[in-house]
């Protein structure tokens, strides 16, 4: 029995591509990588979701750790801890590992009352949808960034 040769091949054996093939992967490998590289910038410049009642949940089942920021608008102290929050997001948050969020309690009261929230600024750490730790009040970057990493000692 005689084997043809069927010109080059990648390997596992799949065919060199033809002409034009080439080019319309390039694309495709081009944009896909420009949408992720936006997608990463964007996450790196603010890496903090918003969370509200219809998606609060989605966002527990999506990350092994979230950590939420519970806050109001007319809270001063609220205000104050925002930007430790970020500073600390942006060092810690990894997709679909770690993440960040913010949750309007006068936006989501439903949400606040189920985990107890009645003095804001609160951060809440869930671990694969658990609570596990509760901050009070506008802790500082060094507090928040130690429960974090207590927390992802427990993945």
């Amino acid at each position: 029995m005689e084997i043809k040769d069927t010109g080059p091949r990648y390997p596992l054996g799949r065919a060199v591509p033809g002409p034009g093939e080439l080019e319309k992967l390039v694309e495709t490998v081009s944009r896909l990588s420009t949408r992720y590289a936006e997608k990463l910038e964007a996450l790196l410049e603010n890496p903090v979701m918003e969370l509200d009642e219809e998606n609060f949940d989605k966002a527990l089942s999506e990350y092994k750790l979230l950590v939420v920021d519970f806050w109001a608008e007319w809270c001063a102290p609220c205000v104050v801890y925002e930007p430790m929050f970020l500073d600390v997001a942006r060092r810690y948050a990894e997709p679909r590992r770690v993440g960040f969020a913010r949750l309007n309690i006068d936006d989501a009261p439903r949400i606040a009352d189920r985990y107890g929230v009645d003095t804001i600024p609160a951060t809440l750490l869930f671990v694969e949808g658990a609570k596990v730790d509760a901050l009070i009040g506008a802790v500082t970057v060094e507090v928040l960034e130690r429960a974090v990493k207590e927390a992802l000692k427990r993945l």
